[in-house]
């Protein structure tokens, strides 16, 4: 998979809009060096101004226009979609924790098991949001399985899924008839290097996870872990350059990001010591 697009910002950012090897459509993919950039969940209802009233969600599109992002965009900035929101209202459904806050309470359903499935993923309980994207006091990204326990050390973090790859292997089923393709942005782990992606088209999320866990040799992301951020038309980024405070500069937007939520994965250079 060789990019189509290569761009200087965050150090050593690479956004590529790539074909993918037995996946229809493309992929925005924003990678970086994990530990070297400041993570941070951002919760919608503590960005919005108190002129601002009401409880509905912002989406990525329309995150502009909250002062905190208007200030961020001045300088290097990556925003995308994080978690996933109810009715497109400002509380998050599931775990969210912004600066070592608690914002919102995890999500404990779980999805039924399917004994007789021929996918061992499906014969188990599990939970209905079952990964966990965690920033821990040293500032580097970790994706975890979800678990009551797996979230006490984290400074940022947030529950979302499902968790599409692990320990290299793809985690999901093959998709039933009933189930629709949705645009994704997924959080990816690869050596030591983040991968935000973001599809600009609709994706069979199976295949989407045998291109992302298949290695970089033979045309794929080479991610260790990856977990669902969002699905829809939720699904978006924001990129600002470090050039961005430059009269006549504007953001680039990625996918969709028209829906309304209720967080923002928010990535910035660190501040200098």
């Amino acid at each position: 998979m060789a990019a189509l697009l290569a761009q200087q910002g965050l150090a050593d950012i690479e956004r590529s809009q790539s074909g993918r090897e037995g996946v229809s459509g493309r992929a925005y993919t924003f990678e970086f060096e994990n530990g070297q950039y400041q993570i941070e969940m951002a919760s919608v209802a503590a960005l919005k101004t108190t002129e601002m009233r009401g409880s509905g969600g912002v989406s990525v599109r329309g995150a502009p226009k909250l002062p905190a992002v208007d200030r961020w965009m001045k300088r290097e900035m990556l925003l995308v979609n994080g978690g996933f929101a109810n009715g497109g209202t400002d509380q998050p459904d599931g775990l969210l924790i912004a600066n070592g806050n608690g914002v919102a309470l995890p999500d404990r359903s779980r999805l039924r098991a399917d004994p007789d499935s021929p996918c061992e993923f499906r014969r188990v309980q599990r939970w209905r949001l079952s990964g966990l994207l965690c920033v821990g006091g040293g500032g580097r990204l970790e994706i975890r399985r979800y678990s009551d326990a797996s979230f006490h050390d984290c400074q940022q973090a947030v529950q979302a899924g499902p968790l599409l790859v692990e320990n290299g292997r793809v985690a999901v089923c093959e998709r039933s008839p009933e189930e629709r393709d949705y645009r994704r942005t997924v959080a990816c782990l690869s050596d030591d290097r983040v991968k935000l992606l973001v599809t600009a088209e609709p994706v069979d999320l199976y295949q989407f996870a045998q291109w992302l866990s298949r290695p970089a040799g033979e045309g794929g992301a080479a991610c260790q872990v990856a977990l669902n951020l969002s699905s829809g038309g939720s699904s978006g980024a924001i990129y600002t350059s470090k050039n961005a405070h430059q009269i006549g500069k504007k953001p680039n937007f990625y996918g969709d990001g028209s829906y309304p939520l209720a967080s923002f994965l928010v990535i910035r250079p660190l501040a200098p010591k």
